[in-house]
């Protein structure tokens, strides 16, 4: 089988191939030489999920530095890089690299290809160092970068937003529902069931030529320890020599030495990483027979035995570290209750009624404090960003991912005039978290709810600040009760609407005729009550009265320039001829 199968290219002596890498399965202690290592990345029902281990670096010319295989980094990481030397004094001036078998002869002549800034997932691959004029002979360095597309402690499919606890060790793995992944050379027993992962603790070493999930499996019939094998899991663990099975340094242990000892010899055996050396026992501060085991935190349930847990990080608690603690910026909680300083939660989080601990907030709700709405028609939101999946509610734009719903139409309002009067409508929007998502918006007032009518409305002016932005309309010829559509609208569409209706004064009516006081031969003096608001039609208040003349030879109803309107309860027309 093959490790890896690449697209063809073009050696330095010009002869087009295929470059591959022969994984065999069946022959794991064969020493046939092809390519620079070999390994198996297949799995079936019967293996338990460890592929069988296989020879590697037997004659190559150039190996990488840790001489491991495979790194496993994660998105976001900074200061990754893949080294390589040399296993026959050659000069690195004539070092070549290839990444996927694509040439980057930008960084010819050193030991290490040096990734610059934060890590992508495009950045993963193999790795290929060569010697010039030497590729052919199929004995380069090749390194596996496996990039996790989430940043470091944090899972999930869509965001990342679910959190991986970082006690995990040699000792402790997480099982999915279908796969599992269980550290090389350990027995394992369940210790406590978690969402979605159990927890696997692996407390019982293999020791020389087994591995496997229940150390059944042998690395040579003939007895011969797995020195110089590789074991490979699926992604995203990659390579790594057996427990054991490395030149530790002194303090280190486990799987490719990445275990640390705390011993006060600093010296432990290098399968199990218990204390060895003298003074016995464990480093100040440390206890268990493997010294892994923080005096004053964990305890690993159900066992009465020392088990390899790391002290719980900053944002983790309880006697397993796997219950996160939810802070503002991350800070440390109470490493037994869990309770943050002050209370004070993380965006998305806050402390219920009654409780003590940081809780994911409840209902349509957000943000800092909880203290936002949510504005989505079928689903809650995300609960740190307000972003919704299932559709927003009318007022609000489904555009601007991942701030889905949060940019929308909050108020409109108008001043009530009485008929026939222009209307002064103002519409009010939030911007959303990126203020630029708001300019990508027309602001337009409509007679229609859906398409754009805007007959007889003047658009005036625009305002706003960093959080909301309020456009201002004229509307002529409204009818009382009419309704009118605040729409924020992009390319021809309506994303967002919010309707006002329009309510008008019903005029003032006297409900007594006005009395004539005097009449001359070109003058006319009338009174009359003052409007009663209880026990006459129509709305308050009154501002002024406004007197009407007909002559007798007339068919319409006239005012005097100067009369309207008036303060007074009396009127005089003048003249009348």
């Amino acid at each position: 089988m093959t490790f890896l199968g690449v697209k063809p290219f073009e050696s330095e002596h010009s002869s087009p191939q295929y470059h591959c890498y022969l994984s065999e399965s069946d022959n794991i202690a064969a020493n046939a030489h092809v390519e620079s290592f070999r390994t198996v990345w297949t799995r079936n029902d019967d293996d338990e999920n460890v592929d069988p281990p296989a020879p590697f670096w037997i004659d190559a010319y150039i190996i990488p530095s840790d001489e491991l295989v495979s790194v496993t980094v994660n998105a976001g990481d900074t200061g990754v890089s893949i080294g390589m030397k040399s296993t026959t004094s050659q000069n690195v001036a004539d070092f070549r690299w290839l990444k996927d078998n694509a040439r980057n002869y930008a960084i010819s002549g050193q030991d290490t290809w040096v990734i610059s800034g934060q890590v992508e997932v495009d950045d993963a691959g193999v790795y290929e160092c060569h010697i010039q004029g030497y590729r052919s002979d199929a004995k380069q360095g090749l390194k596996l970068l496996i990039v996790r597309a989430c940043p470091a402690n944090r899972w999930g499919p869509d965001a990342c937003d679910g959190y991986v606890t970082t006690v995990i060790t040699e000792a402790f793995v997480m099982r999915t529902v279908e796969n599992a992944f269980v550290l090389l050379g350990s027995k394992e027993q369940i210790v406590k069931k978690v969402t979605i992962f159990s927890m696997i603790c692996c407390w019982e070493t293999c020791g020389p030529n087994r591995f496997g999930e229940t150390c059944d499996k042998e690395c040579s019939t003939t007895g011969i320890e797995c020195d110089r094998y590789l074991f490979c899991l699926a992604h995203p663990y990659g390579c790594s020599c057996n427990t054991g099975f490395k030149a530790c340094d002194s303090g280190t242990y486990g799987a490719s030495c990445l275990q640390t000892c705390h011993c006060q010899s600093g010296q432990c055996d290098r399968y199990t990483g218990v204390c060895t050396g003298s003074p016995p026992g464990c480093s100040s501060g440390w206890t268990g027979l493997i010294a892994k085991f923080m005096v004053h935190d964990l305890v690993c349930e159900g066992f009465n035995l020392s088990i390899v847990l790391d002290v719980c990080t900053t944002d983790y608690y309880g006697s397993t570290c796997t219950d996160k603690c939810h802070c503002m910026g991350n800070v440390a909680c109470d490493k037994i209750t869990g309770e943050c300083p002050n209370q004070h939660c993380a965006p998305g989080y806050e402390v219920h009624m009654g409780e003590q601990n940081c809780a994911e907030c409840l209902g349509p709700r957000f943000g800092e404090s909880c203290a936002d709405d949510c504005h989505c028609s079928e689903s809650n939101c995300n609960k740190v960003t307000g972003s919704c999946s299932g559709g927003c509610n009318p007022e609000w734009v489904e555009l601007f991912s991942p701030n889905l719903c949060q940019t929308g139409i909050i108020d409109a309002a108008y001043t009530r005039k009485n008929p026939g009067v222009t209307v002064p409508v103002t519409c009010t929007a939030a911007n959303g978290p990126s203020p630029s998502d708001i300019n990508q918006l027309e602001f337009v007032l409509s007679r229609h709810h859906e398409n754009l009518d805007d007959n007889g409305i003047s658009t005036g002016e625009i305002t706003g600040d960093a959080t909301t932005t309020t456009a201002a309309f004229m509307v002529d010829n409204v009818t009382d009760g009419q309704t009118l559509y605040c729409q924020l609208r992009k390319d021809g569409k309506n994303y967002a609407v919010y309707n006002i209706t329009i309510d008008v004064f019903d005029l003032p009516v006297l409900q007594t005729a006005p009395e004539a006081d005097s009449i001359t031969d070109s003058t006319v003096t009338i009174s009359w009550s003052a409007w009663d608001e209880e026990n006459e039609d129509g709305d308050p208040p009154v501002i002024g009265y406004t007197p009407y003349y007909k002559l007798a030879s007339g068919l319409t109803w006239s005012i005097q320039a100067s009369s309207a309107p008036i303060k007074t309860l009396n009127f005089t027309f003048t003249a009348l001829t």
